[in-house]
């Protein structure tokens, strides 16, 4: 053959960096009727096409699918809810966001996890939850910063908004305001009570407005802390 006549051509798709969107939201222990349900955003700059992106569980065995299979352009900012079946909408009819149905597996009420893929299998973004990080009967976990670590208990809380989730929106954590020290005081304790009675401690609000203190939590001097 001449070399002249030799010719190749190939056409390489990169993946996406992992990251660009993260896994934001989770109902994994969810009321009678209504579907498990994972939230995910676009925290990059720029829209990206989820076609053939895939969503699994983790424990026992993970169950993957696809979230879809069709040109779906994420604008930056942009929230996702991946949920089971179309249940789904008449349990949240509020809902604006794009949804997508998938059988991602079953969420454990205790203990799970979930994962992100994009096209070409490579993980986007994962998250290996337990109870103890939040949510609980029909109350969903929240993420609380995009900075910091999916996989830290401290970056995870209950959902504190009064329907007790947030799917399409913004966590109900992110419109909780900063407090100053003092804000909230100790006021009185019971820290050695009589028969049939209890140790306590009462708090007080020293600001002209309310306080939330929805997710905080009170520890002890051995480390034990409660929400």
């Amino acid at each position: 053959n001449a070399a002249l006549n030799n010719y190749y051509e190939s056409s390489v798709e990169p993946g996406f960096p992992t990251g660009v969107v993260l896994i934001n939201e989770v109902m994994y222990n969810t009321e009678t009727g209504k579907p498990e349900w994972v939230e995910f955003v676009n925290v990059s700059d720029d829209s990206l096409n989820i076609q053939n992106w895939s969503i699994s569980d983790v424990l026992t065995t993970p169950t993957k699918s696809f979230i879809t299979n069709i040109d779906v352009y994420l604008q930056p900012n942009e929230y996702v809810v991946i949920t089971k079946d179309t249940s789904f909408n008449s349990a949240y009819p509020e809902v604006t966001a794009k949804i997508f149905y998938s059988n991602f597996g079953s969420l454990g009420n205790t203990e799970d996890g979930v994962v992100i893929y994009d096209f070409r299998n490579g993980i986007i973004d994962s998250l290996f939850y337990d109870s103890d990080w939040g949510g609980g009967r029909g109350v969903s976990l929240e993420r609380i910063s995009f900075d910091d670590s999916t996989n830290v208990s401290s970056n995870w809380t209950t959902s504190l908004d009064p329907s007790g989730s947030t799917p399409g929106e913004p966590n109900s954590i992110l419109n909780v305001p900063d407090y100053s020290r003092n804000d909230l005081v100790i006021n009185e304790i019971m820290y050695d009570p009589g028969s049939d009675n209890s140790e306590f401690v009462e708090f007080l609000n020293l600001t002209d407005d309310s306080i939330n203190v929805g997710g905080w939590e009170l520890d002890d001097e051995n480390g034990n802390n409660f929400k």
